[in-house]
């Protein structure tokens, strides 16, 4: 049977809807899968009447369960995306895979061996081994998992585009050569979506998994001192399982009421989550964490929604960006830089938010349909 079309699987990200309508306008046929923080893959587009159904990744129902059995939970995550993109490609025979996940991709080049789909194109997320000793066993195990999925994905993909320039060092340092056929760095398309203008909002906003690196304790304990004299509040948004350690975070302060945990927010509602909100934040108290070597999908997302960025030096390449074009302030992880920040991104947030206007607006649009004819 002939390849035609395109196979896109995309997780969900400030570019999401760049990606998708970039795809659909190129007039070929294509299957659109959206990966989401609900561990929910969409099936946003289908020849056949398919648009419209989600494939539910298994989960226990509790945050500590689902930590504890995660290796169970990864093989049945590995599972589903065997038999997905099997039968998707058996139906389909896409000529053109645009896969933008290291598992998925390894997976679509077995199924390239077969026959049953063509060319891949690599978008790896992250960098997930560590580089430095100390790192524990449980990450270093998982690093070794990452490292021979990444292998395989590059071997055969048609062509690797890398977030940064870091993930190419490092794949390069950790082999001692280049394993890609074709790898380049890739540029995102970013867009403003802020919604109408603004009231005087006095949230901080936070977006994603509550982590052990998140540097939310430092945000707590400092809330816990601005509260009272500038009414400043947290607003977190993310996946289910963040509450109870945002909750004794609090519990020593007695703020738990200035702390609101929105939950999970589709993408399409995120303009008004964030609309009483003057910054975001992304506190890494790693320099050396995941998102050092990637574009953190969160401080994107801060600044599409016009938020000023409060973040460290582990944010990467987009730390030293945030700094040069003024789009909020990188700091040291403590208490007296934090707030110190808090209160300059406040006071100046009309300056920080034109900066943004300002920096989205100059940076060049990728041709992504250009990108796949190439």
């Amino acid at each position: 049977m002939e390849l035609n079309g395109i196979l896109v699987f995309k997780t969900d990200s400030f570019d999401t809807d760049s990606i998708v309508k970039d795809v659909l306008s190129s007039g070929r046929d294509a299957v659109v899968l959206v990966l989401g923080f609900d561990r929910r893959i969409r099936v946003v587009h289908a020849p056949g009447g398919d648009a419209g159904k989600t494939i539910e990744l298994s989960r226990f129902g509790s945050a500590r369960l689902d930590r504890t059995l995660a290796p169970l939970l990864f093989l049945s995550d590995l599972a589903a995306y065997v038999r997905l993109f099997t039968g998707v490609c058996i139906r389909h025979r896409p000529r053109l895979c645009w896969i933008e996940n290291t598992f998925a991709a390894a997976i679509l080049g077995a199924l390239r061996k077969l026959g049953v789909c063509g060319e891949i194109i690599y978008l790896p997320g992250d960098w997930l081994m560590p580089e430095k000793r100390g790192a524990g066993l449980k990450r270093y195990l998982w690093g070794l998992l990452f490292i021979a999925a990444d292998y395989a994905a590059c071997r055969s993909a048609s062509l690797v585009l890398n977030s940064t320039d870091r993930i190419t060092e490092a794949r390069r340092r950790f082999w001692g050569r280049p394993i890609a056929k074709r790898e380049e760095v890739y540029s995102f398309n970013i867009e403003v979506k802020a919604g109408e203008a603004r009231g005087p909002g006095n949230k901080i906003c936070f977006m994603g998994n509550v982590r052990s690196d998140s540097g939310l304790e430092i945000v707590v304990s400092s809330l816990a001192k601005m509260n009272a004299e500038y009414g400043v509040s947290l607003k977190v948004i993310g996946p289910p399982g963040g509450g109870d350690a945002l909750s004794r975070m609090a519990a020593p302060y007695g703020i738990g009421p200035k702390i609101e945990h929105a939950g999970f927010v589709e993408r399409e509602m995120l303009a008004r989550a964030v609309s009483d909100c003057f910054c975001g934040v992304n506190i890494l108290t790693d320099p050396e964490s995941y998102s050092s070597y990637t574009i953190p999908g969160k401080i994107i997302h801060y600044l599409q929604f016009l938020l000023p960025v409060i973040t460290t030096r582990g944010a990467g390449v987009m730390a030293d960006v945030i700094a040069k074009n003024r789009l909020g302030v990188v700091i040291e992880p403590n208490e007296d830089e934090f707030m110190e920040a808090v209160m300059e991104v406040r006071e100046r947030r009309d300056e920080f938010r034109g900066n943004i206007l300002e920096y989205i607006k100059g940076l060049p649009r990728v041709d992504l349909v250009r990108l796949l004819e190439a």
